[in-house]
């Protein structure tokens, strides 16, 4: 104010070619600064937008996050604030300029570890991040022959599920699946073993075979042959019921030694899934020319078998055995077993005396053992042979023991296959209890049916 007169909110003034008394006065008021408050998704910051704040004075701010939600970020005037990210509260103090304050939010994880035991498995597996309030579903996956035994999360069994789903996380947890052998029917012979021998230069051999009356049945057939210089394979193996038509096999295995140049030697295993019941005919093992030294062949019946994956893996080997690399034991190890199979295997051994012998080791049962050599004109250098064998681990080993053969130089050849069992688990059980329940019902409402007939 100069002389009462008021001259604005100036900060100088300046009295020019002063011919008389005058008066100045100012008066002042508390300055004010705008500090700036913005928040991203997921949370909020209070107060927000412009805030105006007298000069000198302090101003707090609150930031949260929504559920399931963190702060991620607090910036200062642009800088992060970790202090402010931990506490979720700033306060500016003496403020002298404007300033900014931000906050970004970041969703809460937990970690969920799954882990699954022997003969099975559990998807995902390992670590799984999962945001805070989501859902998290786990497959647990049997083995071929095996079924959940029980599943614990976060210690605690929730039973043999083969399906789980942690929902709502907010928490880490853990999840583990352990395994067991299912119950499976009876695999074992069934029926009557059959055999057959084709003499020098037979370029077939035939033999009656009646096939088993068990329910999931499996035709197995072994065939041992000596081509001698002359190499000859199998053509064709079938089973023709009598009166019926012929039944192609299907090759599961053919093991050679070839001895030198032009020598040959084999072991061959062939199945048929599921044949007729208890029907009689004729197995017949064609060869694609006159086979030298002999042809032996064999077959047998299997029931409680899976009709749906019959076979494991086969393997095979092949061998000598002379003055110097010893008696000649023929063996062929399986692996990657479930523990309830029946091993098959089918054996070839060289011969050319009475005396020589071989015999299937312990925990087989042979099937057949047929030596081709004798004194008599159709004698031939060939000894087939086949065993059973019940795998109790998850590998198992066909051997035999031989005799009697000197330093004769010996081939030996050798093919196996696991046999798998049929599954009875609780499914079938349920469905056949389903079955019958729909059958008590039937005659239930047929019962009540002719009862109201009879009241009319």
């Amino acid at each position: 104010m100069v002389d009462g007169i008021s001259q604005g909110a100036v900060s100088s003034y300046t009295f020019s070619n002063v011919a008389a008394n005058h008066t100045i006065s100012a008066t002042f008021i508390q300055g004010a600064y705008t500090i700036t408050a913005s928040a991203g998704a997921n949370g909020s910051i209070t107060p927000s937008g412009a805030v105006s704040v007298t000069s000198g004075s302090s101003q707090p701010f609150t930031i949260a996050a929504n559920p399931c939600y963190q702060i991620a970020t607090v910036l200062i005037d642009g800088v992060n604030e970790p202090a402010a990210v931990a506490s979720g509260t700033y306060t500016f103090t003496n403020v002298s300029a404007a300033h900014t304050i931000s906050a970004t939010f970041t969703p809460i994880t937990y970690s969920i570890t799954s882990s699954a035991g022997a003969n099975g498995s559990i998807s995902p597996a390992g670590s799984t991040i999962v945001n805070c309030g989501a859902n998290q579903s786990f497959t647990i996956t049997p083995s071929l022959g095996y079924q959940v035994e029980d599943v614990l999360v976060d210690g605690s069994s929730v039973g043999a599920l083969t399906t789980y789903e942690f929902t709502n996380v907010t928490s880490n947890h853990t999840i583990s699946a352990s395994f067991e052998i299912i119950s499976t029917s009876l695999l074992g012979l069934d029926g009557t073993i059959s055999s057959g021998t084709g003499a020098p230069t037979a370029s077939s051999v035939s033999f009656s075979h009646t096939t088993g009356t068990g329910t999931n049945r499996l035709m197995m057939v072994g065939i041992s042959w000596n081509c001698g210089t002359t190499n000859r394979t199998i053509s064709a193996i079938t089973f023709t019921p009598n009166g019926g038509s012929s039944i192609n096999l299907t090759e599961v295995r053919t093991q050679q030694y070839t001895w030198t140049t032009n020598n040959y030697r084999y072991a061959a295993i062939y199945s048929l899934l599921n044949p007729g019941s208890g029907i009689t005919g004729t197995v017949n093992v064609t060869f694609s020319g006159a086979v030298s030294n002999g042809i032996i062949a064999g077959a047998a019946n299997f029931a409680g078998v899976n009709q749906t994956t019959p076979l494991g893996t086969s393997g095979g080997a092949v061998g000598t055995g002379t003055s110097t690399s010893g008696t000649p034991n023929p063996a062929v190890s399986l692996s990657g077993l479930n523990g309830n199979e029946l091993v098959f295997d089918c054996v070839f051994m060289g011969t050319n005396s009475t005396s020589q012998t071989m015999t299937a080791d312990a925990g087989q049962s042979e099937l057949y053992n047929i030596l081709g050599y004798s004194s008599s004109s159709t004698s031939f250098n060939t000894r087939g042979a086949a065993s059973i064998k019940q795998v109790t681990g998850t590998s198992a080993t066909m051997s035999w023991t031989t005799d009697g053969y000197g330093t004769t130089a010996t081939r030996w050849a050798i093919a196996a296959v696991p046999i798998n069992p049929t599954v009875v688990g609780p499914t079938h059980t349920l469905v056949w209890q389903q079955i019958l329940l729909k059958e008590v019902l039937l005659l239930l409402q047929l019962e009540d049916h002719i009862l109201i007939r009879k009241m009319k």
